[in-house]
């Protein structure tokens, strides 16, 4: 099974250590659940030394947290300059990536995170860094003229992750690239003529 790469490497050994456990933390993560996740088979999977993890990562809620917040530094498809691609390739990795037996775990771990629970507010920071890569594309098509001035980035690119993410994971459905496409267009047809404003 393939693992996330770390975008920020400190080189070296160091480096293969933070890869190597990160990506084993994902695995069981996806496999277990956050609850019966121990850092002794972490370390078991990973062939690094517990010790070596607590000394990186003191808690397991620390080594959760960098784990799923790793998954936002795969590189991202390249810009076109064509606002309405670009959206659809940003969204349609980011489901490929969610049905892969890897994705599927972790959605479930991240869907059934109990409201008062630790695993909360780190499934929220990472969906603030997932939103924050799209809501940049809509900014700076606000910016440069191509969607109307005052547009609210963010509730765009919030509007977007509903119509798609929504019938995903409440509704366990298929992605479907033409209702990727479809949601995207629509959306951007309606702040290009100013419904987006703030």
């Amino acid at each position: 099974m393939s693992r996330p790469t770390i975008s920020e490497r400190t080189g070296g050994r160091s480096a293969r250590v933070v890869e190597s456990v990160l990506g084993a933390t994902l695995e069981l993560l996806g496999e277990v659940g956050f609850d019966a996740l121990r850092v002794d088979e972490v370390a078991q999977r990973s062939e690094v030394n517990k010790t070596t993890i607590y000394r990186r990562w003191p808690t397991r809620d620390a080594l959760v947290h960098d784990a799923l917040i790793s998954l936002t530094q795969h590189p991202l498809p390249e810009r076109t300059g064509d606002l309405q691609a670009d959206l659809i390739a940003l969204v349609k990795a980011g489901l490929e990536w969610l049905m892969t037996p890897l994705g599927r775990g972790i959605a479930r771990v991240i869907t059934s995170a109990a409201p008062d629970g630790p695993l909360r507010q780190i499934v929220f920071q990472l969906r603030e860094t997932i939103m924050s890569s799209r809501a940049a594309l809509i900014a700076d098509a606000v910016a440069d003229g191509r969607l109307p001035a005052g547009t609210d980035a963010r509730f765009v690119a919030d509007l977007i992750h509903a119509g798609v993410y929504t019938r995903v994971f409440k509704f366990g459905e298929e992605p479907d690239p033409a209702r990727v496409e479809a949601v995207v267009r629509v959306i951007l047809a309606g702040a290009a003529s100013g419904a987006a404003v703030a």
